[in-house]
């Protein structure tokens, strides 16, 4: 874990975090995971790594469905789950 966070300080997205849900906004997470896959192919980084994305499909049509106040709360709860499964990696 401590070589994907010395990436994101060094690439300056260890503050560009999603400001409902405190996880990684998209953008920042899609550079790290470039620069990280790049320097596995180079040979910087040689031990093993798992690299997690989460896509929630038709956000629109829930938000639209049961109001922006019950999508936002949905999005925290998918984050703290996400936290408590992943608590070594967030």
């Amino acid at each position: 874990m401590a070589i994907i966070q010395d990436y994101a300080l060094q690439l300056g997205l260890n503050k560009k975090n999603d400001t409902l849900t405190g996880l990684p906004e998209m953008h920042g997470f899609l550079k790290l995971v470039n620069h990280i896959l790049q320097a596995c192919k180079d040979g910087y980084i040689t031990e093993s790594l798992d690299i997690v994305y989460f896509d929630v499909r038709n956000f629109k049509f829930f938000n639209s469905e049961y109001g922006m106040g019950e999508g936002d709360r949905f999005l925290i709860n998918v984050a703290r789950i996400l936290r408590k499964v992943f608590q070594n990696g967030f």
